[in-house]
C-alpha cells in the first residue's frame, strides 16, 4: 500500500523505488531469493547501515536509481520514512538487523515464500543472538510477522498517504 501511494500518479517510477535498496542492500546487507526464477525476495540490513546516506547511496550505485525517481517521489518518501529512521533508533539497540524489503509477486503470493524468506534470515539471526526490526503497513502483515515471534513497538498513522505503518522488533531470547 505505501509504495502505490508514494507513486500515485507515476507508476512507472516504482521499480527504481525497489532498485535503490536492492543495490543498497547489495552492498551493505544481505539478500535472501526463494529461488533463482524470482518469486520473492528479503532484503536485510544490518544495524550500523540501517540509516541510507549520500555516500553510502553513491558507494552502493543506488544514487542514480534514487535520482531518476525524481524528485517529488524523492520528497514524499523522505517526509514517510524520516520519522521512522528516528523511531528505529528509540524502539531497537544494536545488534540487530533491518528488514528493509519483504516481497513476493503476487503470483506467487499465498505459497509460503514469505515464510521460507523469513525463517532462512530468522534462523541465522537466532544462532547469531541478533534481534530483528522492520515496518509494515497492512494488519495481516502484523499478524504473519507476529507468527514469526515479531512484536508491535509503535503503530503510527502516515499523514501524508493516509495509511497505518506497525512498527515491529523481534528479541532474541
Amino acid at each position: 500500500p505505501i509504495w502505490s501511494k508514494i507513486v500515485k500518479k507515476e507508476p512507472e517510477k516504482i521499480s527504481k523505488c525497489f532498485e535503490v535498496p536492492l543495490r543498497y542492500t547489495f552492498k551493505y546487507g544481505k539478500i535472501y531469493a526463494t529461488s533463482e526464477n524470482l518469486e520473492g525476495m528479503s532484503l536485510w540490513i544490518k544495524d550500523k547501515y540501517a540509516d541510507m546516506t549520500m555516500g553510502r547511496l553513491l558507494r552502493s550505485k543506488a544514487l542514480w536509481p534514487a535520482i531518476k525517481i525524481g524528485k517529488k517521489i524523492g520528497k514524499k518518501i523522505q517526509v514517510v520514512f524520516s520519522p521512522l529512521k528516528e523511531d528505529r533508533h528509540t524502539n531497537i539497540k544494536p545488534p540487530y538487523y533491518y528488514l528493509f524489503v519483504l516481497g513476493v509477486d503476487p503470483l506467487h503470493q499465498n505459497k509460503g515464500y514469505g515464510s521460507k524468506l523469513l525463517q532462512t534470515m530468522l534462523k541465522y539471526l537466532d544462532q547469531k543472538k541478533i534481534n530483528a526490526y522492520l515496518e509494515t503497513e497492512t494488519i495481516e502483515n502484523v499478524h504473519f510477522y507476529e507468527k514469526f515471534g515479531f512484536k508491535t513497538a509503535k503503530q503510527i498513522q502516515v499523514n501524508l498517504l493516509d495509511i497505518p505503518l506497525w512498527e515491529m522488533v523481534r528479541m532474541v531470547e
